[in-house]
């Protein structure tokens, strides 16, 4: 699946394209093609490649309309409510409902910390939280043959990861942790939780965690 943006009449609209529309939300309103009314940057490599990544998982042909369109140019969190009043704005129920998700991480996380705002990193970790919450629940649901629960949670997925930054892939990852073994002087499974430390202070946003930890075991393991 990737994220298609369309110019028309100076506002960009956005697809989810190769992204089955959960049965769950059959029968709700449809998907209204309605752009943003303000001129936006054109998506990001990054926010396409998250959005294919993830519909790896879903299968599927069909076409949901996001109303979130191209990441604007100002923080995430505000991103993302602008986002949510565009979803409201063109009734698309779907997308609203995820954004509103995610916005409510948000402020659980400022409740928690106690800043007024969360910065782009904390608004990241925020979502990396989501995404694996997300996982987990696919996962249990199709154990359980529950395929309509899991594609909603795979369509959420979906719209959560064109929000994050694109992730090393398992090349550079593991040359990040056979450096962190060599760096901490790792031999043996009880150093993991060296080596991983060592790979994510200096790499936090550019890895996934789990992948570094499989790694890192394997590595140690041999």
């Amino acid at each position: 699946m990737a994220r298609v943006a369309f110019l028309s009449a100076g506002a960009w609209t956005t697809e989810l394209v190769g992204c089955a529309r959960p049965a769950a939300f059959v029968g709700r309103s449809a998907s209204v093609r309605r752009a943003a009314r303000s001129p936006l940057s054109a998506p990001s490599a990054a926010a396409a490649a998250a959005a294919a990544a993830a519909a790896g998982r879903g299968g599927g042909t069909r076409r949901h309309l996001v109303t979130a369109s191209p990441p604007l140019r100002m923080g995430l969190v505000d991103d993302v409510t602008a986002r949510m009043k565009v979803a409201m704005k063109a009734k698309d129920a779907d997308t609203l409902r995820v954004l509103r998700n995610m916005r409510a991480a948000f402020l659980t996380a400022e409740k928690e910390t106690g800043a007024g705002t969360l910065d782009d990193a904390a608004a990241v970790a925020c979502l990396k939280r989501l995404v694996k919450q997300r996982n987990q629940s696919i996962e249990m649901y199709e154990k359980g043959g529950r395929t309509d629960l899991a594609e909603s949670e795979k369509f959420e997925l979906a719209l959560i990861e064109t929000y994050l930054p694109s992730t090393a892939d398992e090349a550079t990852t593991r040359a990040w942790v056979e450096a962190a073994i060599a760096a901490v002087g790792a031999t043996k499974p009880g150093d993991v939780g060296k080596v991983m430390g060592g790979v994510m202070k200096a790499h936090r946003a550019e890895v996934d965690g789990a992948l570094v930890k499989k790694i890192a075991g394997e590595l140690l393991s041999a």
